[in-house]
Parts: C-alpha cells; structure tokens; sequence
C-alpha cells in the first residue's frame, strides 16, 4: 500500500509539472446550474431555476487569458396564488490573470462585464414585464492544471457593480463586495492547443 500510495504521489507530481498557462492555447469551459426547492407548510411554494453558459477562451500570453460566453436561464417561483416565469440571457466577457504559487497552482483575478435582458411573466395577472442590464465584477481565485489539458479553477467572492433598467422607468444600482464561504464555486476548464 505505502508503494502504491509513493507512485501515485509521483506520478501526479510529474504530471503537474509541466501544467501550466501557454500563449496560444484555447480554453473551453462554463456554467451550470440546477436547484429544486420545494416547500409544503402554508403556501405549498416551490422554486426551480436551470442556467447554463458555455465559455470560450484564448491565452493572449502566458499570464492572461481572454473569455467571453452567452448564458440562458430560466426560473420558475409557484406558490398559491401565482406562479412566476423568468427567461434570461446574459453575454459575458472577461480575463483571467493568473500568478503562480507552486507547480502547477496558480492565484488567479478574474475580470469581467456581462450585459443581460430577462423577461417575467405572472400567472395571475397575465401580464409581462422585462429589464436590461449592465455589470462588472472582479473576483479572486485559485487555478490547478492537473496536466496540459485540464483546469480546476475557484473563484472566492467579488468585487460588483450591477446596473438594471425596466422599460417604465425604473432602475437598480447594486454595488458591493463579497468574501465569505458561501460565495464559492468551482469549475473545470479543457484546453485546446498544441504542446510546446
């Protein structure tokens, strides 16, 4: 067993030694996500939401990736009176700046401005409302390349300003920061491209 554990751990340290950013590499990647909740006290309300945004990249250098992705989301709240509907779609484009700590983990920035249009519709008025927006954000990670091909990234809190207007008149500025435990996520990133 202490063999087997010995070559493993060489093995992946092998591996990982030659991950890292290139200059001319592609990366593909994303977003998805899937939650049900339902509740059956009072109200019998339930929530349902499904999003999903592919993401495309290149390294313009060893250090710096450019990416860019178009989301589609839809979301659904029901309770006893009314359900309502939301579609959603978003258009992202960003930068990732990577700065190594060991072989092959990297502390990562992540930069980004995102445009989005939505549209509600309510069941129990049978009408529909929509708005656009506008952000930016800048996030701080981490980045592990397990070989020449794969990423593992986390993204640890933001730095936000969003900004929402509805066609008859309204409008919402949202700024503000984030940096707790409940604000993480994680992903997987394929890399396209020739070995140096």
């Amino acid at each position: 067993m202490k063999a087997l554990t010995t070559f493993a751990v060489l093995f992946l340290l092998v591996q990982t030694s030659m991950a890292q950013p290139e200059k001319g590499k592609y990366i593909i990647g994303g977003t998805s996500a899937l939650r049900y909740t339902a509740q059956r006290l009072n109200d019998n309300s339930s929530y349902l939401n499904f999003y999903i945004q592919p993401q495309f990249g290149k390294f313009i250098s060893d250090k710096t990736v450019l990416y860019g992705g178009l989301g589609y989301q839809l979301s659904r709240i029901k309770d006893q009176n009314t359900t309502m509907l939301t579609q959603g779609f978003n258009a992202t484009f960003g930068f990732t700046r990577f700065r190594p700590l060991v072989n092959g983990l990297y502390l990562t920035l992540d930069g980004r401005i995102n445009a989005n249009y939505a549209l509600y519709s309510y069941s129990n008025t049978n009408t529909t409302n929509d708005n656009i927006g506008a952000g930016i954000a800048f996030s701080p990670g981490l980045a592990y390349f397990l070989n020449d091909r794969w990423m593992i990234y986390s993204n640890i809190g933001s730095l936000y300003y969003n900004y929402n207007v509805e066609p008859v008149g309204g409008y919402n500025n949202d700024m503000g920061y984030s940096f707790t435990g409940n604000n993480f996520s994680i992903g997987a990133r394929f890399l396209l491209g020739k070995k140096k």
